[in-house]
């Protein structure tokens, strides 16, 4: 369906090219609506570059043009709208060009005979310009000819002073418009005759004249520029004005125009404000083309570039109407990928070559169009800016290079006052550009400012406004004033008084006016104070300048520190603006407000699908598409509300540029009206190009502008001025503060005492954790003070105060106030601040009276103090909650022990949240921010407030936070906002105009926006952990927290789909937690914080931890454990605290030992281990004192990487058991190896937690459930269980059998972490689960994954591990899952509503078996505790390389919620132990060598030991690693078995050649010697005797073997060397042996084969038989019938001029000679028709001429394809676009001599017919339709 749509809409663009300009919807808008013209209206700017309306009467005769500067032009001939869209519009632009051509010849005549000023007033702009600049050229070239070139100087400068004259008058819009272009051309007329003057100019061939752009009229405008002749196009471009020609715009000129006369393009390039666009365009003005600007960017691809070119060649394709010849002017078009310009490359030299062989169509991407040689393409590029590729060679060659520089300013301002009506334009203009001369090395250095060309124009065109509104003023004055308007808003304060002193030093004695802005001021300080806000001189001044810049730039930016104003400055000035819609001079003010960096720049603009190519449109896209097309005159802001940055901002350079257009990737081209604005609020400009700060206006608000004054009035305004005048009030329904009034004078006095020195005092004395500014503190005060007034205020219809309650509060005012200073301004220091915090705000309230006796109590600080609304003073925080009495018996993780630190930060994040505000925690990791924040959230919050939680990491994304923000969300109703769609409603009558709706068409729709939030009846508090966690883009952007300040300033955020409704979300507020920047933690703009109560959570003090830790570990030693025990419980805890804070000073994180970074969980760890002492057991301090050293070196030892940091730790461990437990170490540790576990007795119930002093049965055991697991498992592992091994396993049993225990195991690959992990959780009787990575896996199968292993922890119950490597890391955001796994027990948004259905079926019960009630959050909140109970995750990584360094810096719950186990490298006993397993079935010991084994053992030891320290010594001096790992040795050992066995099987294997050689010989020489005895016939009996005896032997002689023996060692050398030639020519013989078998069976193959094709060869010869034997009958029946055919049945066919397609079809074969091709056999050449028929030759010799005669209807052009006649070309009619070959034509040229074409026919050789006819016959002949009978039907003949 959406193929066909595509298709059908591709046949209407096809048909009226410029349709490709609008998006499918506006096109579909049209169709739909064809009948109905003016639907077309709001959509005709896009089709033609000025024509916004057409006058269309009520019988829809279309008798004249507007543009939309409402110029009307006159058709020479009314045209009827009627009929398809796409032709009537084909007409209009037809009629534009006629018109236009009418009135330029028209003008022509008239400028004779009218006076020059009231000519130029008669006549169209465009016809103005075009004569005037033929006549000039005709009157120029006629003074040259003559002599008298110094009188058409004079004539020049006579017609210049006439029109400046006429100027300064009262003027229309129109006149004025025209004049200001003409006076521009008129100018650079009389520069070049002022230089013809001056070279001397006498010849009309001159370079200086001919190098010149002249106009000429030949019954046509033609355009001329030295070699180039161009015609002019007569493009209806409206009344715009035209650019200053300097001398570099004239060289461009040339070099356009020469590229024009070669066939290239031009290429402009050069930096921001030098004019390559504008230039480009000018030159089309000049020529009257259409030149569509479209600015690139890197998304562009050659799909789309390819549909551009179309738009520029396809312009009325349908019925051969000639098209456009549009100019496309590509703006920063080096932004484009290199792949695809090189395609961009051969796309545009397919243009440029069919353009050099003149031909009027073309193929073009399989499409053939329409082509105007006057169609070309432009380039502009800016070399050396951020994302710019080189262009590649071959499409350099396209184009031609013109550089662009910084332009001449003094004459382009000189110009445009001319033509603004300035008598003193040259002094004024030197004066302008001396002002900007003078700033840019004067002023600071700032990157908001611009002193270029755009600045230049903004305030040119600033002056001109002036001149037009106050003409009598003195033009010094207006230029002054000028100056000031455009340059003032951006200057920060220090230079203001420098701009001044140039400003007084270029105009002396010229005082700038006062100007009266009237109703604007009222207005703008009544909306200040609907909004609270102060009017103070600087913040209205900049609103007034904010109103000012909007007249002169469409493009603007409010730049400035953050609370310096800029939201507020826009929102009051729109306020102010609509307040004032009544008048004339103002509208009515809407704003769409976006964060362009909270969504991706896909969803912002608009992108392809990557699969489908399917557009969709962006954000922006679709809001500018409907503020275009909103024809109220209301202005229209699109503010971007975020970062700005070289890569989103670049796409909008032709927004922001005179063009006014956004050009979007698919090709469509969204232009702005003249009542939008784009506006930008950004901090700073540091990372924009200076293309993008040139095309801005700015506006600079800075902070201390205003001061901190202001918000101390505006937030006392608030509360009442009397409790009487707040009674008296009706209807009011917020919150009042009785009796508050009086204390506002006090609270004034107090704030203006203190609160001013204390932020200077922080910005100047104190340290900060994270950055805040002045005015965000101050605002963070009154937070506080709103939420300490919050239990006072009374709301419409409560009892009022009693004076009791109002007394009280009228005495605490002081001490709220004091408090409200400590924990905002005094509470974003570090704990070093805080002292000095202290003793600064003591003094001060010992100096001021009405704070003296309101101040704290001596002791302690100032932190340590709240004031009681009970007791009506200040008191100690740990008085303000009840004594804690600790559970022993419950959870570690659920005992929270209230110390001074942590009841005091709940205390205000209670307060603060009840009140509202936003909260945000800063500390480092330990500090208690989430375990604090969690528990209030989920404990003290009061009743309707509802936690949500959600954690940053490194991989968060925007569209990912949101994503999870809108799933807690609900629909709560619906918005309709009036927004812009076309829609006629006939026969009625417009509000506003009264016009019929057939003459003014109003648009309007309704766009539905959602307001959402949770449940009514409750608020979200939403906490995100890790704020400051997300990674920072090229650019420094984070766009989660972009999302999130898009809420904080505009309630809310956009769909990411069209229509893209804004979603309102409300009763929402933050909470949020992160660490002090660094460390992988990122800086947050201050533009989120200030929306904060920032605290920053200083590390808690030792007195602190000792309380918690005491109180739990004490509460369990004392019921459990007798008094010697109990006795040692603080000496525990002060010796972890102690080795907790000595290891964070000594061993600090480095580059090789990232992980070394600890915290307040370490300290947790070991008391939580230690709390597993079993009461049986452990009777004596010593073992308690032993287990907790042995959780020590468990949480603390175990992640030391190297013998020094243990040798350390080991030192450390001696100190503290001497300082704080009166024994030494080796007096608790008895044993040299230290292990804890509850696995000695296999299915104990319960598991018992003690030391295991027998090493040998702890290896027993270990190897024991090693073979229970091979038993049962089907992947039995092959283990040495080796004591390292063994404590390895311990650990991690230790680990995974704790409550929310997680491990992270880090060594190198081969070290066995994978298997002894799975050892372990089979000793804790736990399951594995572990993903199974293949080819294809995605985020998609890793999250079902995650899914049934969380349904397996949560729904099931059972204890499972989770075994995860390193190498199973195909994406990083499964990381980005672990860590919100380890953090808060689940995966956001992983769980569809199916699963929450299962999920809630299983817990449902669970939670009503514990009475409590099956809430949606509880249910919820349920199954993530037993997840969290239940899955223990263990993470297997290596340290090597980056990627470590970098995973533990972006996901920092590795380290914080894992505890570690560093895998060193095994020691001597764990190498020999692992040689001893493998050797043991590969006997090495003998007898002559008994010790050989354990030799082996030693060196094979030896030598990986001592690889291991020259690969450090190599590391030390070259700084290059080679890692040496277990695997390492490992392989060394197997490479050791194998070489051995293959060593004894040769040696064996020889030695039993040996053995049965030596065997042979002595054999064989016995038996020659009896063989030679009894041959001998003179042998006796006696020499038989002795030959028998020489061979056994005697005592006196050896026995023959021997001799043999010894004659064979004497031949044994030439034995072995015999035998060695003989093993070499056996190896030479092999391989012979090889080859020739290879050969041989090479050889049978091709046998085989030869024989297979014989016998192929033979079946297709029988085959050919058979088929030419039954085709021979028809051959001949064919040739008889060829003969019986006339040349009268040929003269009768040819005389055919239109044959019946199936004659036309049969026409394209041969009907005599044939052409069946057969099963390929060439010679079965036969009638295919006859063939069909039946193959009879009787039917065809005895049938009359009749039958002939329909066959000879296909007889001519039949021939066309077998004699190779080429076919005309004609259009499809099936396809637009595509073409399709015509035989007719061909075959009427075979008919032309009838008797030759018989001839022809009779001798054709038809058995030698080329393979390419017969290919292009074959699918002819398998027709249906192709028979005689079917041609017949169709034939005339009966």
């Amino acid at each position: 369906m959406l193929q066909g749509l595509s298709d059908y809409l591709e046949t209407k663009r096809l048909a009226f090219a410029r349709f490709f300009f609008l998006s499918n919807d506006e096109l579909l808008q049209i169709l739909s609506q064809s009948k109905n013209p003016l639907a077309v209206q709001p959509h005709l700017r896009k089709c033609f570059e000025a024509i916004e309306s057409l006058d269309i009467s009520d019988n829809l005769e279309v008798t004249a043009m507007t543009s939309k500067e409402k110029e009307r032009v006159p058709f020479d001939t009314p045209m009827q709208a009627s009929g398809p869209v796409e032709l009537w519009l084909g007409e209009v632009e037809r009629r534009m060009k006629a018109s236009v051509k009418a009135q330029t010849q028209a003008s022509l005549l008239d400028y004779t005979a009218q006076p020059r000023p009231v000519w130029v007033r008669r006549w169209p702009a465009m016809a103005v310009l075009a004569v005037s600049a033929i006549s000039w050229s005709q009157v120029v070239e006629e003074g040259i000819r003559a002599g008298n070139i110094a009188a058409v100087l004079q004539k020049c400068v006579n017609d210049l002073l006439d029109l400046t004259d006429l100027v300064r008058g009262k003027l229309g819009v129109q006149d004025r418009l025209t004049l200001g272009a003409l006076i521009t051309l008129d100018v650079h007329a009389r520069d070049v005759v002022q230089q013809l003057v001056d070279a001397n100019v006498t010849h009309t061939t001159d370079f200086e004249w001919a190098s010149q752009l002249r106009y000429y009229w030949r019954d046509n405008v033609w355009v001329e520029m030295v070699q180039a002749c161009i015609a002019y196009g007569y493009e209806y471009l409206g009344n715009t004005p035209r650019l200053v020609i300097t001398p570099l715009t004239d060289r461009c000129y040339i070099t356009l125009m020469s590229a024009m006369h070669l066939n290239l393009g031009g290429a402009p390039a050069g930096p921001a404000g030098t004019g390559k666009t504008e230039t480009t365009k000018d030159l089309a003005k000049a020529l009257a083309k259409q030149c569509v600007v479209f600015n690139c960017s890197d998304g562009l691809d050659y799909i789309a570039m390819g549909k551009f070119f179309k738009v520029m060649q396809e312009e009325d394709a349908l019925q051969g109407l000639a098209s456009s010849g549009a100019w496309a002017c590509f703006d920063e078009f080096n932004r484009i990928d290199l792949e695809v310009l090189s395609v961009v490359a051969q796309q545009i030299l397919t243009i440029q070559l069919a353009i050099q062989a003149k031909v009027k169509r073309f193929v073009f991407e399989d499409t053939e169009i329409e082509l105007d040689p006057s169609c070309t393409v432009y380039i502009t590029m800016n070399p050396g800016y951020a994302g710019r590729s080189e262009l590649p060679d071959n499409l350099k060659a396209l184009f031609r290079p013109c550089a662009m520089m910084v332009p001449d300013y003094a004459l382009i301002a000189e110009i445009c006052l001319y033509s603004y009506g300035y008598r003193n334009a040259k002094p004024l203009a030197q004066k302008m550009v001396a002002t900007f001369k003078l700033c840019s090395e004067q002023l600071s250095a700032q990157d908001h400012y611009d002193y270029g060309m755009r600045a230049v124009k903004s305030t040119i065109t600033a002056v001109g406004n002036l001149k037009r509104d106050h003409p009598e003023e003195r033009e010094e004055v207006l230029l002054l004033r000028g100056l000031r308007d455009v340059n003032v808003p951006k200057f920060l304060a220090h230079d203001l008084p420098l701009f001044d002193g140039i400003i007084t030093d270029l105009f002396p004695g010229v005082q700038p006016p006062k100007v009266d802005y009237g109703d604007l001021l009222q207005a703008i300080q009544e909306s200040c104070q609907e909004m609270g806000l102060q009017a103070v001189d600087s913040f209205v001044a900049k609103c007034i300048q904010l109103y000012e810049t909007t007249l002169v730039r469409h493009g603007l930016m409010l730049v400035g520190p953050t609370m310096g104003g800029k939201t507020v400055c826009y929102r009051v000035l729109q306020k102010a603006m609509t307040r004032l819609n009544d008048t004339a001079r103002f509208e009515k003010v809407r704003v769409v407000a976006l964060n362009p960096k909270s969504i991706t720049m896909g969803q912002l603009y608009g992108e392809f699908d990557e699969n489908t190519h399917e557009w969709t449109d962006g954000v922006l896209a679709t809001y500018m598409r409907e503020c275009c097309a909103d024809t109220h005159p209301d202005k229209k802001w699109i503010m971007f509300d975020g970062p700005v940055d070289a890569i989103w901002i670049e796409n909008m350079n032709t927004v922001l540029d005179d063009n006014k257009k956004l050009c979007l990737v698919s090709g469509e081209i969204i232009q702005l009206t003249d009542s939008m604005t784009m506006m930008f609020e950004v901090e700073d400009l540091a990372v924009a190009s200076p293309a993008t700060v040139s095309r801005c206006g700015m506006v600079y608000l800075e902070p201390h502008s205003t001061g901190l004054k202001p918000l101390a009035t505006s937030w006392l305004a608030t509360l009442p001025q009397d409790r009487m005048k707040e009674e008296e009030q009706e209807g009011r329904q917020e919150s009042v503060y009785a009796e508050v009034g009086e204390g506002r004078e006090l609270l004034d006095k107090l704030w203006q005492a203190i609160v001013p020195e204390a932020v200077h005092f922080v910005r100047k004395h104190l340290k900060e954790p994270v950055t805040t500014v002045d005015n965000a503190l101050v605002a963070s005060c009154f937070n506080i003070m709103d939420a300490l007034l919050r239990p006072y205020a009374r709301v419409e219809g409560h009892e009022p105060l009693s004076a009791e309650d109002a007394a009280q509060l009228k005495a605490a005012l002081p001490s709220f106030l004091l408090f409200a200073i400590t924990w905002s301004i005094g509470a974003t220091c570090d704990k070093t601040g805080r002292i000095a915090f202290d003793l600064f705000l003591r003094s001060k309230a010992a100096e001021l009276k009405a704070a003296k006796s309101s101040a704290w109590p001596a002791e302690k600080t100032v932190y340590d103090w709240c004031y009681s609304h009970e007791n009506g003073g200040w008191v100690d925080w740990m008085s303000t909650v009840a004594p804690f009495v600790p559970d022993p018996d419950a959870s570690f993780s659920q005992i929270i022990v209230p110390t001074s630190d942590t009841v005091r930060y709940n205390y205000l994040l209670r307060i603060l949240a009840a009140a509202g505000k936003h909260v945000l925690y800063v500390g480092e990791t330990g500090t208690g921010k989430t375990l604090n924040i969690t528990q209030q959230l989920t404990a003290g919050l009061p009743a309707g407030m509802v936690p949500v939680f959600l954690t940053f990491s490194a991989q968060t994304s925007a569209n990912q936070t949101q994503d999870i923000l809108d799933s807690k969300m609900d629909k709560r109703r619906k918005i309709y906002a009036l927004f812009v769609k076309a829609s006629l409603l006939q026969g009625q009558s417009c509000k506003e105009c009264g016009n019929c709706y057939k003459k003014c068409w109003q648009v309007s729709f309704l766009v539905t926006q959602g307001v959402f939030g949770p449940p009514a009846g409750q608020k979200y508090v939403v906490f995100v952990d890790d704020l400051n966690m997300p990674q920072r883009e090229k650019y420094f952007a984070q766009p989660p927290i972009e999302l999130l300040r898009q809420w904080m300033d505009h309630k809310g955020w956009y769909e990411r789909r069209p229509p893209c409704a804004f979603k309102q979300v409300i009763d929402t507020q933050f909470v949020a937690a992160m660490g002090p920047p660094g460390g992988g933690r990122n800086p947050i703009t201050n533009r989120l914080l200030r929306h904060f109560n920032i605290l920053a959570m200083t590390d808690m003090s030792d007195e602190s931890c000792r309380r918690i830790f005491t109180t739990i570990l004490g509460s369990f030693v004392s019921k459990y454990f007798n008094e010697k025990v109990t006795a040692v419980t603080n000496a525990v805890v002060d010796s972890t605290i102690d080795v907790y804070n000595q290891i964070r000073e000594q061993l600090l994180p480095t580059p090789s030992k990232p992980h070394y970074t600890f915290n307040l969980r370490d300290v947790a760890r070991v008391i939580q281990g230690v709390m597993r002492a079993d009461p049986k057991t452990t009777t004596e301090p010593r073992q308690l004192t032993l287990l907790w050293l042995h959780e020590a070196h468990r949480v603390f030892a175990d992640r030391l990487v190297n013998a020094q940091d243990m040798a350390w730790f080991k030192d450390r461990s001696r100190t503290l058991l001497s300082k704080y437990c009166n024994s030494s170490l080796e007096e608790v540790m008895t044993s040299d190896r230290l292990v804890f576990g509850d696995y000695l007795v296999p299915g104990a119930d319960p598991k018992v937690y003690v030391q295991v002093t027998d090493t040998a049965r702890l290896v027993k055991v270990v190897e024991e459930y090693l073979e229970d697991y091979n038993s049962a498992s089907s992947a039995p592992m092959r283990l040495v269980m080796f004591l390292d091994a063994v404590e390895h396993v311990s650990r991690v049993s230790r680990v995974i059998c704790l409550p929310r225990g997680h491990a992270l195991l880090l060594g190198v690959g081969g070290s066995g972490r994978q298997s002894l992990s799975r050892l372990a959780a089979h000793m804790q009787d736990f399951d594995v689960y572990q993903i199974e990575i293949s080819k294809g896996y995605g985020k998609n199968e890793w999250r079902d994954d995650m899914k049934k292993l969380l349904k397996r922890a949560g729904l099931e119950g059972k204890q499972t591990v989770f075994l995860f490597t390193d190498a199973q890391i195909i994406h990083e955001t499964f990381l980005e899952d672990i860590n919100n796994m380890l953090n808060s027990g689940e995966v956001p948004n992983l769980m569809r509503p199916e699963d929450m259905e299962e999920i809630s079926g299983v817990m449902r019960p669970l939670l009503q078996a514990q009475s409590r009630a099956p809430t949606k959050l509880a249910i919820q909140a349920a199954f993530v505790e037993r997840v969290q109970q239940n899955l223990h995750l263990v993470l297997c990584m290596s340290p090597v390389g980056d990627a470590f360094r970098q995973r533990l810096r972006m996901f920092p719950a590795l380290v914080n919620c894992c505890t570690i186990d560093w895998f060193h490298e095994w020691p001597a006993e764990a190498l020999a132990s692992v040689a001893t397993s493998f050797f043991q079935d590969v006997p090495l010991d003998n007898d002559r060598q008994p010790e050989l084994q354990k030799g082996v053992i030693a060196c094979c030891s030896a030598i990986h030991q001592s690889v291991e320290r020259n690969s450090a010594l190599y590391f030390e001096q070259l700084r290059r690693h080679n890692y040496v790992t277990p695997a390492s040795y490992l392989e060394l050992l197997t490479t050791f078995i194998k070489l051995l066995a293959d060593k004894r099987k040769d040696i064996g294997v020889s030695r039993q050649r040996l053995e049965a050689g030596l065997s042979k010989l002595l054999t064989t020489a016995t038996q020659v010697e009896v063989m030679q005895a009894y041959s001998r016939q003179t042998a006796t009996q006696d020499q038989l005797t002795n030959i028998r005896l020489m061979l056994q032997g005697s005592e006196s002689s050896p026995p023959l073997c021997c001799t043999l023996q010894a004659e064979l060692r004497q031949l044994q050398p030439v034995l072995e060397r015999t035998a060695m030639e003989v093993e070499t020519m056996m190896v030479r013989i092999t391989a012979d042996k090889k080859e020739a078998a290879t050969t041989q069976k090479a050889v049978a193959q091709q046998e085989q084969e030869a024989n297979e094709q014989a016998a192929q060869a033979k079946a297709m010869a029988a085959d050919a038989q058979r088929d030419l034997d039954e085709a021979l009958p028809a051959l001949e029946a064919a040739t008889a019938s060829l003969k019986n055919l006339s040349r009268n049945d040929v003269v009768e066919v040819k005389s055919l001029s239109n044959p019946p397609a199936g004659v036309k079809l049969v026409m394209e074969v041969s009907t005599t000679t044939g052409a069946y091709q057969g099963r390929n056999v060439r010679q079965r050449s036969i009638s295919p028709i006859l063939e069909k028929a039946g193959n009879s030759p009787a039917r065809a010799g005895t049938e009359n001429n009749d039958y002939s005669l329909r066959c000879c209807c296909a007889l001519p052009q039949a021939c066309c394809i077998m004699f190779d006649e080429k076919p005309k070309m004609v259009d499809d009619p099936s396809k637009m676009g595509k073409k399709m070959p015509n035989y007719w034509d061909a075959a009427k040229r075979l008919l032309a001599d009838p008797s030759k074409f018989l001839e022809s026919l009779i001798t054709f050789d038809k058995d030698n017919i080329k393979d390419a006819i017969i290919q292009r016959i074959q699918p002819y002949i398998d027709m249906e339709e192709f028979t005689p009978e079917a041609v017949a039907r169709v034939c005339s003949v009966p």
